[in-house]
């Protein structure tokens, strides 16, 4: 039987149901739901920075995501300038926000005021609105705020002083190639990208970092070189390319193949057929990257001839796979057959057959996918000789590589996270913007994957713009 006292706690639910119902009809209780409601189709400027400073993570993204496409930007401007000037910080950093995205003059002005104070905790939106509309008189305030502890202030301090474009700062920009954390990093790199053009001794500066610094700053000096550099750099490349630094080597590699020219080719040339052999690997990779045709005879030689160090194979093998052509594909079929090959030379080949690509590549890879066809790479069990061939499939770009490569992806029912990590990053490699619902899909039931996802999906859309 239902106590008194279990009747009256009954009744006080029933009653405290009804009036929270009807707080909430009212509009009294708020919801992320209800918030995001009425920002829909309302251009209100100030509600929707209002929703910026929410308490839900929800609402913030929903109205970060939106505000430039329901708020125009003659509207919305002017109302940011006037919040940013409150006394409100949360609003301010709001109004802050949007103004490094939306242009309205004034607004470099007032961002370099609030870098006045050095303890403002509105630094860092601050300076990005300067990243956007620079101003000359914060320069000194830029420069010193490089030096923050703060590695987020510092990124965008150097952003911002990026913006103002002085060819005078370049040696700030060197100084943090090489800094561990990559928001620090990139925006250094940037910077040099932007003030290089009108730094005549960009290349002494550089390789005064290759020879003088730790691994990361040589390393990303070398890969400058690579991009800013031109023939004057060959010379301190060259001494790269023979260095015992594998890693350095390799940058070196591909620098020189970004500078090019008939010089280059015959430097990489002479090297790989007179130096040592740990340097005639490394001379292969650059003639690899330099897409060096008149290579092809002195590289299928090394790859063909087993006496030779297996190193120096494996480089000449890749390096095939930029210069080789269609009449390579019988010795290269004839080394893999060969049950004698060290598999990592088979695996290269299969891989550099899609440098070299056409019609019969493709029916190579077709039985390789087929499973008539593994080179005696899966003899062991796995799906060794796919992996590879996804790997080639991803230097052919083309409609009928894409199309293998998605039905893979589709038809995959192996949980072989191999073969699916490649297929993405070989979609990434030659992909369209119609492949990134099939590469997010592979995340429903592998959230591991999530790295090689976002790589791809960046990598297209960086090729379609």
């Amino acid at each position: 039987m239902t106590t008194l006292k279990n009747r009256i706690d009954i009744n006080l639910l029933v009653f405290l149901g009804f009036i929270i119902g009807w707080i909430i009809l009212a509009g009294g209780v708020r919801t992320p739901a209800s918030e995001i409601a009425d920002l829909q189709n309302n251009p209100d400027p100030e509600k929707w920075i209002e929703a910026l400073t929410s308490d839900d993570r929800t609402v913030r993204n929903y109205a970060k995501s939106h505000i430039l496409e329901v708020c125009s930007e003659e509207t919305l401007g002017p109302i940011a300038l006037q919040i940013a000037e409150y006394d409100d910080p949360a609003k301010q950093f709001a109004a802050l926000w949007v103004l490094a995205r939306a242009d309205v003059p004034g607004r470099g002005i007032l961002a370099a005021r609030i870098l006045e104070d050095e303890n403002s905790p509105l630094l860092e939106p601050a300076l990005a609105v300067l990243a956007e509309d620079p101003v000359l008189e914060a320069r000194g305030i830029l420069i010193a705020l490089t030096e923050e502890m703060d590695f987020g202030i510092r990124a965008v301090a150097l952003e911002a002083l990026a913006a103002i474009a002085n060819p005078d700062d370049l040696p700030i920009f060197l100084d943090y190639i090489g800094d561990p954390i990559t928001e620090v990093r990139e925006a250094a790199i940037e910077g040099v990208y932007i003030l290089a053009p009108d730094s005549p001794d960009l290349t002494a500066e550089l390789m005064s970092i290759v020879w003088g610094s730790e691994m990361p700053a040589s390393r990303e000096a070398l890969r400058l070189l690579g991009d800013l550099g031109g023939p004057e750099s060959l010379d301190a490349l060259f001494v790269f390319l023979d260095s015992a630094i594998s890693v350095l080597a390799a940058e070196a590699a591909t620098a020189i193949g970004k500078i090019g020219g008939e010089e280059a080719i015959e430097r990489a040339l002479e090297m790989f057929r007179t130096a040592r052999t740990r340097s005639r690997a490394q001379a292969a990779r650059a003639l690899g990257e330099l897409n060096a045709r008149v290579a092809r005879d002195d590289l299928i030689a090394v790859v063909l001839d087993e006496n030779k160090d297996i190193w120096l194979r494996y480089y000449s093998m890749e390096a095939l796979a930029t210069c080789g052509d269609e009449s390579l594909i019988p010795d290269l079929l004839d080394l893999m057959n060969n049950p004698d090959t060290d598999q990592r030379l088979v695996r290269t080949g299969i891989e550099a057959l899609g440098g070299i690509g056409g019609d019969r590549v493709l029916e190579i890879y077709d039985s390789i996918i087929s499973g008539e066809l593994d080179f005696g790479l899966d003899q062991m069990g796995g799906q060794t000789s796919l992996v590879s061939c996804v790997m080639g499939l991803g230097k052919m770009d083309s409609d009928s590589s894409r199309e293998r490569l998605r039905s893979i992806l589709e038809n995959s029912e192996s949980d072989n996270l191999d073969i699916i990590i490649g297929v993405i990053r070989a979609l990434g490699n030659v992909g369209t913007s119609e492949d990134i619902p099939l590469i997010l899909g592979t995340l429903t039931d592998k959230p591991v994957l999530s790295s090689p996802v976002g790589e791809a999906i960046e990598s297209i859309e960086f090729r379609s713009n």
